[in-house]
């Protein structure tokens, strides 16, 4: 004759069950999040495209720029270069669009650019 299970038994095998599930969820979520990062690393951009955006910034100057986001929408505007920076070892262009929007963008999302020559 099989004896009745203990409640404490009972729950300690619901807690382990949501425990599991737990981290089969947080797993999954990681390996997801990873195979995000590496679809969309960094790739560093050449000397001498990096020097063209610092100089950009250096002297303020207004290019027409065309690039993408993490989502790859892409995006063309009138900018003026503000700044370069690094985060999380990616480089990103700050920049300042005509209508006075600010922009961070990685280096390596650039498609074009153009400097537009002042009068």
């Amino acid at each position: 004759m099989i004896k009745s299970i203990p409640k404490i038994a009972v729950y300690v095998v619901n807690r382990l069950s949501l425990i599991l599930k737990w981290e089969m969820i947080t797993n999954s979520s990681v390996l997801m999040y990873v195979k995000r990062m590496n679809n969309t690393s960094y790739q560093a951009v050449s000397c001498a495209l990096h020097d063209e955006y610092e100089s950009a910034v250096v002297l303020k100057q207004t290019l027409q720029l065309r690039w993408t986001d993490d989502t790859q929408q892409k995006y063309e505007a009138r900018v003026i270069a503000r700044d370069l920076i690094t985060q999380h070892q990616q480089e990103f262009l700050i920049v300042n669009s005509d209508d006075g929007t600010r922009h961070q963008i990685r280096l390596d999302h650039i498609l074009s650019h153009h400097l537009i020559k002042q009068s």
